[in-house]
């Protein structure tokens, strides 16, 4: 058993032995502020690992991690319920968050979705 502590949080990691898989059950969520800062650290965890949809990744070791900017929120949640689901439906075909899309639907813009909204 191994116990630490990540900007202010403790965590604590034990070893199940062969019994217990390791899986994505478990996450880290990084909050950024901005297309960059999810650019940044998209970039440096995906390194070696594999993208997943919708914000989620595995770096190199097999962690999970969720790079959501806090701004994906307010287009989630938007007062227009279409915005809110168009938003929606875009995020599910998305891997990396895409702020400028979320920005082109909330601004009825046309978009280029991977998806059919």
């Amino acid at each position: 058993m191994a116990e630490f502590t990540l900007d202010g949080t403790a965590f604590q990691a034990i070893n199940g032995g062969q019994a217990i898989e390791f899986t994505s059950s478990v996450s880290f969520r990084i909050v950024c502020h901005g297309q960059d800062e999810v650019d940044d650290y998209w970039n440096a965890l995906s390194a070696g690992g594999a993208e997943g949809r919708c914000g989620w990744l595995t770096d190199k070791f097999g962690v999970s991690w969720q790079v959501t900017p806090v701004e994906m929120g307010e287009y989630l949640g938007h007062a227009d319920p279409e915005v809110s689901q168009r938003c929606f439906m875009a995020m599910m075909g998305m891997k990396k968050i895409d702020l400028a899309e979320f920005e082109a639907i909330a601004r009825l813009r046309p978009i280029t979705s991977r998806l059919s909204l």
